[in-house]
């Protein structure tokens, strides 16, 4: 099925350093991972700066001049 769908039935995302765990964070589940270096650690710290911040590391300036952003946004 589409992971989309997952978010609907499930509470809990378990994983390691899947950026499907990121999604899961974003989509309100409680989120464990084993990478003590996994960026969806810090969503427990502040989620609100933790938001604003993953959204300035999503795209490097090249991506951005190339315009690829525009796909994930529409």
């Amino acid at each position: 099925g589409d992971l989309a769908d997952c978010w609907a039935l499930a509470d809990v995302a378990i994983g390691h350093g899947s950026t499907a765990l990121v999604e899961a964070e974003i989509n309100g589940l409680h989120v464990e991972s084993s990478d003590p270096l996994h960026v969806v650690h810090k969503a427990k710290e502040n989620r609100e700066q933790w938001l604003q911040d993953l959204s300035w590391a999503q795209w490097n300036y090249k991506q951005i001049i190339k315009g690829e952003f525009w796909n994930h946004l529409c």
